[in-house]
């Protein structure tokens, strides 16, 4: 190959999402990675999570590469401890030049960048969740059954969720829900009342049936430690299948520093991260995916706008624990899907919680002992009789209660000021209050002391620094930086309290499309 068409710079969700069309057009594409590549799958099948549990080995298992679920990780992914190397992505802020006060970034160095470690819940947004966008949700129609039907979607298309998650996507059958959270499901439909309170199963990148090179999950449970058969979305793959193609090329271990206008294109300046060589690219486009917050310092830079203060908007995140005491000292399900089972949305669109039902079992000790309001000793005394009675709920409020701001300092930092915005606090406590009083009809009482408010950055859920209608247009490119387009979260205006990583995905492909019919 010789001078690419165009270059997309990282691997993660929205990168082979805009690289995608533009390969299938026929366009010359350079890939740039800043990891050495994919992080290693666990290899064959596997004993269940239950037979692990049980095992008196099976402990090597549990406690992730080498004792690495006892590690503190905050309340980031649970996955970063069981699944991820010891290390995983401690040095991707210094290496991209991101210092945060109050703030804790989240980023990965491998090909898939965090779809490595994601939950892959994965619901659409509605035209609710885009007001004030340059773009609505028919924009976006074409490239949402696009990248469902090449990651796999599942999820149902009847229940109470189903058209708040996406209507009109190619579904396979919801993974099904059991032990705590099959109740749960089973007495809401049986007492399901008209109101602000909806109830459903998750609405997961995640394979309940064979797809392409992928089998559909076995119900193991062990989804946190990773899945041998692929069933969980990874973006690795797509960059897998990408680089088959005679007109795309992948460059891994490309530390990207720079971009700059070079005559009628953009030269792209980076450093190989195995022996700090200096590496240049040039193309008369550039497609920025390198995760918002690395893709805003490349950004700003490149505009040249030092100083500047851009709003950085998140989801806040809660975590809590609900119990059902009719299921205290049942026996653990032998089999059963380690995530997101279920999805729960209270409220309405402006104002409204989307969450995320766990099954306890699922996730390791570790994480729960660390998440009950008892000591670590008591917690541990009573985890064996509360676990099958237990469901882990993740809620979101929407990204106008966050208030974070970044700014590209003179010596080429991009600095970032976490917080939350006046109001969340009550916002906070009124969801858990209206999340246990909906529960209680259903017999799951919210434990006292387990709503725990995640740290700003913690939830990854990034969006807003170089939006659409603002600092880009409504196909991604930089106003005044022709040809340097943002693919990523940065350009979504906001989040809302639902997941957006599948509509940055679809985004990305409508502006892989756009680039790709130019």
């Amino acid at each position: 190959m010789t001078e690419p068409d165009i270059i997309v710079i990282g691997t993660g969700p929205a990168g082979v999402s805009a690289a995608w069309p533009l390969a299938e057009a026929g366009l010359q594409v350079l890939l740039l990675e800043a990891g050495e590549g994919r992080l290693p799958r666990p290899s064959g099948e596997r004993q269940s999570l239950a037979e692990l549990r049980a095992s008196e080995e099976g402990w090597s298992s549990l406690l992730g590469h080498r004792l690495s679920a006892l590690r503190d990780v905050g309340f980031a992914s649970p996955k970063l401890r069981t699944a991820a190397p010891p290390g995983f992505g401690e040095t991707v802020a210094a290496e991209n030049r991101i210092h945060a006060t109050g703030f804790r970034p989240v980023g990965a160095f491998a090909l898939g960048g965090l779809s490595n470690l994601w939950g892959a819940v994965a619901p659409a947004y509605d035209d609710s969740d885009m007001a004030g966008w340059p773009v609505t949700a028919a924009d976006l129609a074409e490239s949402y059954r696009a990248v469902a039907a090449r990651i796999g979607l599942s999820g149902s298309s009847d229940d109470d969720l189903a058209v708040l998650q996406g209507a009109g996507l190619p579904l396979q059958p919801p993974l099904p829900a059991s032990g705590a959270a099959a109740l749960v499901l089973e007495r809401y439909r049986l007492r399901r009342k008209e109101g602000a309170f909806r109830l459903g199963f998750a609405r997961n990148a995640v394979l309940s049936a064979d797809l392409g090179g992928r089998q559909g999950c076995n119900l193991c449970k062990g989804c946190m430690w990773g899945c041998p058969r692929g069933a969980i979305y990874n973006s690795a793959d797509d960059a897998e299948a990408l680089i088959r193609r005679p007109n795309l090329r992948l460059e891994t271990h490309v530390m990207v520093e720079a971009i700059n206008r070079d005559g009628d294109g953009w030269a792209v300046t980076a450093r190989d991260r195995r022996d700090g060589a200096e590496r240049r690219f040039r193309a008369p486009r550039v497609v920025l995916a390198a995760g918002a917050l690395a893709t805003t310092r490349l950004a700003l830079a490149a505009m040249g706008r030092v100083g500047e203060d851009r709003p950085l908007v998140t989801a806040p995140c809660f975590a809590f624990a609900a119990l059902l005491p009719s299921r205290l000292g049942s026996p653990l399900a032998a089999e059963g899907f380690g995530m997101a089972q279920l999805a729960f949305h209270l409220g309405h669109a402006e104002d409204s919680v989307f969450g995320s039902l766990y099954e306890a079992d699922g996730f390791a000790v570790a994480d729960l002992v660390a998440g009950l309001p008892l000591t670590r000793r008591g917690s541990a005394a009573l985890f064996g009789a509360l676990m099958p009675a237990l469901l882990v709920g993740l809620g979101y409020l929407p990204g106008r209660y966050s208030r974070n701001r970044v700014r590209l300092s003179a010596a080429g930092v991009l600095e970032i000021e976490g917080g939350v915005a006046e109001g969340h606090g009550p916002a906070l406590r009124a969801a858990a209050r209206e999340i246990d009083r909906h529960f209680r009809r259903l017999g799951a009482w919210m434990l006292p002391g387990s709503v725990q408010p995640f740290s700003p950055g913690t939830e990854v859920h990034y969006a807003g620094t170089l939006a659409m209608g603002g600092p880009s247009d409504r196909n991604g490119q930089l106003v005044g930086a022709p040809g340097l387009f943002v693919a990523d979260g940065a350009a979504l205006p906001g989040v809302s309290a639902k997941h957006h990583t599948f509509t940055m995905m679809a985004n990305a492909d409508r502006i892989g499309r756009h680039l790709a019919q130019r």
